[in-house]
């Protein structure tokens, strides 16, 4: 809807950045591992050029998933929606309109 854009950079923009990193250490912490070859609908993953805490087994696991897009930006692979929200948007924007989920 208009103004959703807007509305979802402001939103990034103003979270407490210790609260953002607990949440990537707890995320890394868990194994999804089994998780990922279950995935049925078509999913988007965006990751940072750099710094990114994939393994290169877990980047292989989702760059072969049938149903994975990996997409990778210019940028810090912890916490990239924050640091880049309007390219990570564009991405999700792509994403959805490929998927007839988004009318814009």
């Amino acid at each position: 809807p208009p103004g959703w854009l807007k509305w979802y950079i402001e939103q990034m923009a103003g979270e407490d950045p210790r609260l953002c990193a607990q949440f990537r250490h707890n995320m890394l912490s868990v194994d999804m591992a089994p998780a990922v070859k279950d995935i049925g609908v078509p999913t988007l993953y965006i990751d940072g050029d750099r710094d990114s805490h994939l393994t290169p087994e877990w980047r292989k696991m989702l760059e072969h998933h049938p149903k994975v897009r990996m997409v990778r930006l210019e940028g810090p692979g912890i916490d990239l929606c924050y640091a880049r929200p309007e390219a990570c948007m564009t991405q999700v924007q792509s994403f959805l309109k490929e998927l007839k989920l988004w009318a814009n």
